[in-house]
């Protein structure tokens, strides 16, 4: 029976495991797609149905002329198979019932890749409406979840296969971009409110989707206001980092950002975006934090391993290395990468919309004057 240290803080000589933490994970991970496809299932025909706002058969018949053989990759979507009403909701449903299979265990790595492809191929044709932060942020966490989420089929032996600590560190980084990128957008968009510290006294009644509880806060006094956003700004530039000093830094990590997570859920509506960052942060903790936040019996169980490990050949491990470390490059961004590293990286699917702002605004005008009967 194995063994858990009583001190949830305390340095341990053993080797991590991650079975808890990838099992916690990929269940957020499905119940996160099942919001995802759900939302998107009530509002599917009257935004890009055949009499939508932007009519998803239109947009493809529009690429066709416009891309010639070049549109596959620049709309990567099954929609080109057919895109009528029934199409899209059978696919949406589809994404709902693999949600499902995978907060159950099955299949984990082939049911991953499979909801990336169906979320991509709605974004791929969505334009502006699967074009937020969180649709992208969605799309790469099911790129990286990849290589956490195990192979075999049945849920038992998925849940003993080892874990590849590589995996559990991709998603740690896309946890550090994802909140130091938030704090560093901020400053750097020339914005004075957030250099000034006085943007968040404007925020609650300014974002998107404010609910009733953005209004108490939106009245709260400017010194509150001003605090918080050195909070702010401490807890995405400076809290993240933490989790590469040692384990006992990397609870205080994962709290920190739940905590403000919960915060800004609280305070306002960014779909389920909230709930996938705390779900990022569920990777931070090995197995012998979580059995001490757990019921005993559940955390033996989940951590339970195979008497013999399935050990992937060096080729395997050499390529999985190999793709890891691409995609790290890639997600680094243009600016920072070589030239053809960048051009790379344009062209890789992963992105919430695959057709430039350009292009979807062409596709637009040309939708409009469809519409209204004027010339192209």
């Amino acid at each position: 029976m194995a063994e858990y240290p009583s001190d949830l803080f305390r340095r341990q000589d053993e080797p991590r495991s991650f079975q808890i933490a990838r099992w916690m994970f990929l269940k957020a991970l499905g119940l996160i797609f099942f919001i995802a496809f759900a939302s998107l299932f009530v509002q599917l025909k009257g935004l890009i149905g055949a009499k939508g706002i932007l009519p998803a058969a239109e947009l493809l018949s529009w690429a066709r002329e416009q891309l010639g053989e070049e549109r596959f990759l620049e709309v990567p979507t099954l929609f080109w198979l057919g895109a009528s009403d029934w199409i899209l909701q059978g696919l949406c449903a589809a994404g709902m019932l693999l949600s499902v299979l995978l907060m159950i265990g099955f299949a984990p790595r082939w049911i991953v890749l499979a909801l990336w492809i169906s979320y991509l191929s709605f974004a791929s044709v969505s334009g502006i409406f699967l074009s937020y932060q969180w649709d992208i942020l969605l799309l790469e966490t099911a790129v990286m979840a990849l290589f956490l989420a195990p192979a075999p089929l049945r849920p038992q032996e998925a849940r003993g296969s080892p874990v590849w600590p590589g995996s559990i560190w991709l998603l740690r980084w896309l946890l550090l971009r994802l909140m130091v990128l938030s704090g560093l957008v901020k400053l750097l968009s020339g914005d004075e409110t957030w250099r000034n510290l006085t943007a968040l006294r404007f925020h609650y009644w300014t974002q998107p989707l404010p609910n009733a509880i953005s209004f108490y806060v939106a009245h709260l006094p400017d010194s509150v206001h001003t605090v918080s956003a050195v909070l702010m700004f401490a807890v995405e530039l400076l809290v993240p980092w933490m989790m590469f000093v040692n384990r006992r830094f990397r609870l205080w990590t994962a709290a920190i950002l739940v905590a403000f997570q919960l915060g800004i859920l609280f305070s306002g509506n960014y779909g389920f975006f909230n709930f996938l960052a705390i779900a990022l942060c569920l990777v931070l903790l090995d197995d012998q934090q979580w059995a001490r936040l757990l019921p005993e019996r559940l955390a033996l169980r989940l951590s339970e391993l195979p008497p013999k490990l399935t050990v992937a050949p060096p080729w395997i491990r050499w390529v999985r290395l190999s793709l890891a470390v691409g995609i790290v490059l890639v997600s680094i961004g243009n600016e920072i990468l070589a030239p053809p590293v960048a051009s790379t990286y344009r062209a890789l699917p992963c992105r919430s919309s695959a057709l430039s702002k350009h292009q979807h605004l062409r596709f637009v005008l040309h939708h409009d004057h469809q519409q209204t009967g004027d010339p192209d």
